[in-house]
Order: C-alpha cells, then sequence, then structure tokens
C-alpha cells in the first residue's frame, strides 16, 4: 500500500506543470513600486547644499608666550601695542592653557576690560573714556564677560585688529 501511494504521489508531481508568469522588467518593477505606499517614504531628499561651517581656529586669534598658547575671538582684542603684536596669530608653539591660566600666567602683559553683555552686542555704546584709557596701555587689552573672553560688536569701538 506504502508503494502505491508513493507511485501515485511522484506520477503526480511528474506531470505537474509549473504556471508560466510574464517577466519581470525594470520597468515594470519601477510601476508596481510606485504604487506601493511605502515608496513615498523611501525617496531621498534632495542633497543639501553645503555650508560653511563654522571654524573657531577662523574665528580666533592665538595669543602665545613663546612656551605656551589659548584662543580668544577675534574681535575681543580691544588694544595690541605695537611692540605686542608679534604675540599674536603666529603659529602656535608649545601647549595649548585655558584661557584663565594663560592670563594669569602673562599678566605682564596682558590685562582684560569687562564689558557687559549689551555692550558686547553692541547695543550700549563704550564710553569714549575707556577707549582712550586702552590706547595709551602697553598691554594687550582683551574683552571679558564673566571672565571669559567676548567679541564685542559695538560700533563706538572699533576692536584692535578690524583694521587689519
Amino acid at each position: 500500500m506504502k508503494t502505491l501511494a508513493l507511485a501515485i504521489a511522484f506520477c503526480g508531481c511528474a506531470h505537474a506543470q509549473t504556471a508560466i508568469s510574464a517577466r519581470v522588467t525594470a520597468d515594470s518593477l519601477a510601476a508596481l513600486q510606485a504604487k506601493s505606499p511605502m515608496a513615498k517614504l523611501a525617496t531621498a531628499p534632495a542633497a543639501p547644499r553645503p555650508v560653511a561651517k563654522p571654524s573657531i581656529i577662523r574665528e580666533s586669534v592665538i595669543l602665545h608666550d613663546g612656551t605656551n598658547w589659548t584662543l580668544v575671538p577675534e574681535s575681543a582684542l580691544l588694544h595690541v601695542p605695537a611692540n605686542l603684536k608679534h604675540r599674536i596669530n603666529e603659529k602656535p608653539v608649545g601647549k595649548i592653557m585655558p584661557w584663565v591660566d594663560f592670563l594669569v600666567t602673562n599678566r605682564g602683559w596682558l590685562t582684560t576690560e569687562n564689558v557687559s553683555f549689551d555692550e558686547a552686542a553692541g547695543n550700549a555704546a563704550i564710553a569714549t573714556e575707556r577707549a582712550d584709557a586702552w590706547r595709551k596701555s602697553d598691554r594687550i587689552i582683551v574683552a571679558t564677560h564673566q571672565n571669559g573672553p567676548i567679541s564685542v560688536r559695538s560700533k563706538e569701538v572699533t576692536p584692535a585688529l578690524a583694521s587689519k
């Protein structure tokens, strides 16, 4: 009995024909995929245009003492005496230091001027008496706010490097 069942099953498989279907072409596949609601989700957005990334190095000035260096915003320099121009924008050599440590180490030729946030943003004028006092100084003067260097956008006071 088992052999008869196997023979019938074998003969049935041998005479069965596979269904012939139309060949799938690239165009027909694309048409099928376009109908799918998932196709709308899979479409890639247009490539974004390259945007110039801000660079802390390009927007900063290097201050150095020959052994150590630090970065401050370029428009934070309020006054640079002619005899100290060699201390800025040279190739950094040695060890980078945090601003506060660099300031303490180089108090002989570097000092700060505390400015308000409104003065830094250009919303409030910086007194001309203060600017006149900076011009008489023999030190590099860096604008600070809450003990950190800050860019000064004031129209009344031109930062030291704006004429470069």
